[in-house]
């Protein structure tokens, strides 16, 4: 769920409302957002995340109009479930890396690291977010969509840092 969330650059309302029968997997594998306004985008999966899926999907065998990521009754998750998941999940990369513990992190954080990233490359790197949120991104300026953060750092600067 956090890869594709990161690899897709989806709102969280966009994330929990994706579909089994949204995701294309094969060659040139994507998945079709259903974005606000009733507007919808196409948007390509990377290797592993594509990758991913397919083994998520093969694990839990859901029809195509059910959610592709649900809550433990198999309907949609919450806004408060998947951010409870990437607290959780940034809580164990904090092990590996003390400086996430000092950061505040929600799924628009990564949303935004998605844009940093796709702003500064085509290939973006594995360790999505971590350089962002590291730098002082979404500290206390969160809307600073790539000005100076509060650390006086841009927020476009921050590389290989948490590896």
């Amino acid at each position: 769920m956090l890869a594709t969330l990161y690899n897709t650059g989806a709102r969280v309302s966009e994330l929990i409302g994706m579909k089994v029968g949204d995701i294309v997997l094969d060659r040139s594998s994507s998945i079709c957002i259903h974005g606000k306004g009733r507007k919808e985008r196409t948007v390509p999966l990377w290797r592993t995340t594509a990758k991913q899926i397919r083994l998520w999907l093969r694990q839990n065998q859901f029809a195509r109009d059910r959610p592709l990521f649900p809550n433990r009754t198999g309907g949609p998750m919450t806004r408060t479930g998947v951010t409870d998941r990437l607290k959780l999940a940034a809580a164990t990369a904090a092990m590996h890396c003390p400086q996430l513990k000092k950061r505040r992190i929600s799924p628009h954080i990564v949303r935004h690291a998605t844009a940093m990233h796709s702003k500064r490359s085509s290939n973006p790197p594995s360790q999505a977010a971590q350089p962002v949120l590291k730098c002082g991104y979404g500290s206390s300026d969160e809307r600073s969509h790539g000005k100076t953060t509060d650390t006086g750092r841009d927020s476009t600067d921050c590389v290989g840092v948490c590896k």
